[in-house]
């Protein structure tokens, strides 16, 4: 999908098969298709909650990656120092 100029951000861009695709829709279309609206809403609250606990996940690993990035550029620019000190 996306080709970021800055490398390490490629790893977020999401790319689906053309299976994936078309399961993703039949699945759309059964929900919109249904006429047992208990049934909807037990799956949006469903969704709702794992939405939820998902979002939760990636804050806490993209604050992670954060912490990490910050490290590598720390000891980069340390190692960079040391090369021009000599």
């Amino acid at each position: 999908m996306a080709n970021y100029e800055i490398p390490f951000l490629n790893w977020l861009s999401l790319e689906q098969t053309k299976e994936e695709e078309f399961q993703m829709e039949v699945d759309t279309r059964e929900i919109l298709n249904s006429d047992d609206q208990e049934e909807v809403k037990r799956l949006c609250a469903t969704l709702y909650k794992e939405n939820w606990a998902k979002d939760q996940l990636i804050k806490s690993c993209l604050g992670r990656i954060g912490e990490l990035e910050g490290i590598i550029i720390k000891n980069r620019n340390n190692f960079i120092k040391k090369l021009f000190r000599n």
